[in-house]
């Protein structure tokens, strides 16, 4: 499957990614040092994005091109980005022919090329209880390259692991930015809730992306099912209909729960379905954040 389709480019072209929270010492919401220019090494050119300093544009190029181009530096302040995908095997769940980790993988890619594009450093962790990969986050021409081969030879496996077990892979790099988790928070003992929790703790301007199907909202089998979960093999037989309306009150009373515990965390929470087209989501997510800002 192709990761990056043109759809999902299109749908965040005049959207940015910007942190809410101070990280670091300064608060970050664009990517402008609070001393543009002074003592910094001149760097690159970017087009002009609404809230830059017009001080900043380089006129003589706009006399030549017809177009606003502002001159960055080195010292620029960006904001480091960090895509966490949840890859235990319950992200192997499909919706007609698209499973969660197919979803999440797009969604991954689209957050990747927009970051790269605003000259960001970022990178992407994979997370499951048998392997772990990482890109380590740069400012680099060919990082996106690298973040999206990661993703092609990325595939489900286990259950997510217990936070001590991963902690180093948040703790060893140093620096907070933008963490973002993407997965259907599908665990056994709290263990996604915990990571979470932990992240946020570390100062991380923490975001919660998570994947879920319509049938896994609706319920809307009928008669006799038998249902798998997939990170054990356990098969549970039930009535759906008869089940439906106590499942339906558990989960929203879960989801509801959830919604508490990443707000006291100061966390930001987008409920995705895996039939939503991944522009389309990141494009929703992405303008009610910046609205919130």
């Amino acid at each position: 499957m192709e990761l990056l389709p043109l759809a999902t480019t299109a749908a965040l072209r005049g959207l940015e990614l910007t942190a809410r929270r101070t990280l670091d010492g300064a608060l970050i919401g664009g990517h402008a040092s609070a001393l543009p220019g002074a003592g910094h090494e001149f760097s690159q050119y970017r087009s002009y994005r609404p809230g830059d300093d017009p001080r900043r544009v380089d006129w003589k190029l706009y006399s030549r091109s017809g177009r606003y181009f502002v001159r960055e530096a080195e010292g620029e302040r960006s904001v480091t980005v960090r895509i966490v995908l949840d890859t235990s095997l319950s992200m192997s769940m499909a919706a007609g022919s698209v499973t969660k980790f197919d979803r999440a993988r797009e969604l991954a890619a689209g957050i990747a090329w927009l970051a790269h594009r605003q000259g960001d450093a970022v990178g992407i962790v994979t997370v499951n209880d048998r392997s772990r990969a990482a890109v380590t986050p740069q400012r680099s021409r060919h990082q996106l390259h690298r973040i999206l081969d990661l993703l092609e030879r990325t595939s489900p496996a286990g259950r997510w692991p217990e936070w001590p077990r991963i902690e180093s892979l948040f703790t060893a790099s140093g620096g907070r930015g933008i963490t973002i988790l993407i997965s259907d928070l599908h665990d056994h003992t709290d263990e996604l809730r915990i990571a979470a929790g932990k992240l946020a703790a570390l100062g991380h301007d923490l975001v919660v992306l998570q994947l879920l199907t319509r049938e896994e909202q609706e319920f809307d089998w009928h008669g006799a099912v038998a249902l798998e979960e997939l990170e054990t093999g356990r098969i549970v037989e039930l009535d759906a209909d008869r089940a439906r309306a106590p499942y339906r009150a558990a989960r929203e009373a879960d989801q509801s729960a959830l919604a508490r515990r990443l707000i006291d965390a100061r966390a930001d929470h987008a409920l995705i379905t895996v039939e939503e087209p991944p522009g389309t989501a990141l494009r929703r997510w992405l303008s009610a954040r910046t609205a919130r800002q």
